[in-house]
């Protein structure tokens, strides 16, 4: 399972250590599945987000909602959303 690994990577630092130095192996230590290394390694937040869901039917996972910028960041002009010119 993805989720329980990924708290795992979190809070010991030995496992995100090994994870560094070699993700392949320290995923298939963790009994990471072939298909959830691929997606731990796609580094798809869609793909990480539909398996956590899957994991965790009872909970909303990653519900925030993200622009859609089609190849560039979002830009600002300056005094967007600023308040001080009164």
């Amino acid at each position: 399972m993805i989720g329980p690994f990924l708290i795992r990577l979190v809070e010991e630092p030995q496992l995100l250590d090994a994870y560094m130095r070699d993700p392949d192996v320290a995923m298939e230590a963790e009994g990471l599945s072939r298909e959830e290394r691929a997606i731990v390694r796609s580094g798809s937040l869609k793909q990480l987000r539909d398996a956590l869901q899957k994991e965790y039917p009872d909970k909303e996972i990653f519900l925030g909602k993200v622009p859609q910028v089609l190849g560039q960041a979002p830009h600002f002009a300056p005094g967007d959303g600023d308040d001080d010119d009164d």
